[in-house]
């Protein structure tokens, strides 16, 4: 696993944020590149993290990196960047789909861009939900019930306690 670095930039409240740097080595070979990327696609896998904050890497002027040759085509980055960003996606959203049916407590910080679900909040570890509500909940610890899910957030109503 030589090809890859990652840094743990910041852990709070179970959540793990992090910046993962995948590095192809500087080869033209073909094989190689496909055996990387199953590996790549293989860590992904197994360590199930529940988002990744990923790019397309782009030299910045004046940096070494700038100087650097760049053997990737920027069409193959995007094939791999794809396959990246498709299979966490289907991480995140397993793991959002069991929260469906249950209760958890949430901290409502706003309202959101959703007719249907006019309040924002996080549950403890971080994740969105945007439920329905009563506006007087915005600043207060409330329950919610999570009814939906998708990639990226969890959708509910607020409950009594």
């Amino acid at each position: 696993m030589e090809d890859f670095q990652i840094y743990i930039l910041q852990v709070n409240a179970g959540l793990v944020v992090f910046y993962l740097l995948y590095r192809m080595l500087f080869s033209r070979d073909t094989f190689l590149r496909i055996r990387r990327l199953f590996l790549f696609s293989d860590l992904v896998d197994k360590t199930q993290f529940d988002a990744l904050f990923t790019f397309i890497f782009s030299p910045r002027p004046g940096t070494p990196a700038a100087k650097m040759p760049d053997p990737v085509s920027r069409e193959e980055k995007q094939v791999w960047f794809e396959k990246l960003v498709d299979a966490q996606n289907a991480i995140s959203a397993k793991k959002h789909a069991s929260y469906i049916g249950r209760t958890v407590k949430v901290l409502v910080d706003g309202e959101s861009d959703d007719a249907e679900f006019p309040l924002a909040a996080r549950t403890e570890g971080n994740r969105l939900v945007r439920m329905k509500g009563d506006k007087a909940l915005i600043g207060t610890f409330a329950k919610a019930k999570i009814t939906d899910s998708n990639t990226w957030a969890l959708y509910g109503e607020a409950v009594e306690e």
